[in-house]
């Protein structure tokens, strides 16, 4: 399939000035070449008019959970199938608003980015993490109330028996639990490194995970070639995830200039969600 773009501008992202008056040459949806030399209509399937307006490259996020398409409350009353359908419209919504890449930081994504890459959806290209790993009464602990238990068969809440979360608890645990993220598929490892601000049994100013318990999730995970991003907001659960060997930070919201230099010196990624 083989299709233009006349009558473009074209930002690059690279450069301040537009590219003007541009024509987009699309081979099996991929850009071949951006040209401002007359093309012969002819020789394409397609041929579209922008009008003068501007094309940029794909968006990236780097921080999305496709698989939350309520709050936790709401999507704990979700059977998985349900989960599924609509973090397929999420993706679909995500691409149409020029997103063609995110990052997947805990969620039901290994179908959905497989429905993708062979055609039966719509959406980014996706980088998963499958499900966020964390310890018991932690920010993946997404349990809605106490009566809610974690049974010999498995979770009673909905949302974390859809896979979207995952409790591991000690060396043993953890390293089972990574493991199992790989072997899904997930492109890195995302843990809970200290509490949140959407579940209701993790104070925001809880450490989570002992520095035992991190280092052997960045040992199993580095060992796979891989890196692990942390779910993260006060300092000392900073100074913690750095010295573990955490790659990258998610939120960082509460950081102090002690972290900022151990953050510049060990070459951390920060990433500043909300969340």
């Amino acid at each position: 399939m083989k299709k233009i773009i006349k009558n473009a501008n074209v930002f690059n992202g690279k450069n301040e000035q537009l590219i003007k008056n541009v024509t987009i040459v699309i081979e099996d949806n991929l850009v071949k070449e951006i040209t401002t030399k007359e093309v012969n209509e002819n020789d394409f399937d397609e041929v579209l008019d922008a009008e003068g307006r501007t094309i940029i490259p794909g968006l990236i996020d780097a921080h999305v959970h496709l698989a939350l398409s309520h709050t936790p409350g709401n999507v704990d009353k979700m059977t998985t199938d349900e989960i599924a359908i609509r973090s397929a419209k999420i993706t679909q919504e995500m691409l149409l608003r020029g997103f063609t890449t995110v990052r997947d930081v805990g969620g039901l994504t290994v179908g959905l980015k497989k429905s993708i890459e062979e055609g039966y959806a719509t959406g980014p290209r996706i980088f998963p993490s499958n499900a966020v790993i964390s310890q018991t009464c932690g920010h993946s602990d997404f349990r809605q109330n106490r009566a809610q238990g974690r049974t010999i068969i498995g979770e009673e809440s909905p949302i974390m028996k859809s896979g979207i979360f995952k409790v591991a608890d000690g060396v043993p645990e953890v390293l089972k639990a990574v493991r199992e993220q790989l072997f899904m598929g997930a492109s890195q490892i995302k843990i809970m490194a200290g509490g949140g601000a959407g579940s209701l049994f993790d104070p925001l100013d809880t450490n989570q995970y002992t520095l035992e318990e991190q280092k052997a999730i960045v040992q199993a995970t580095e060992d796979y070639g891989t890196y692990v991003c942390a779910h993260i907001h006060t300092a000392p659960s900073m100074l913690r995830a750095a010295e573990a060997g955490v790659k990258c930070f998610e939120h960082a919201s509460l950081m102090t200039e002690e972290v900022a230099k151990i953050v510049a010196e060990k070459d951390i990624w920060l990433c500043k969600q909300y969340g």
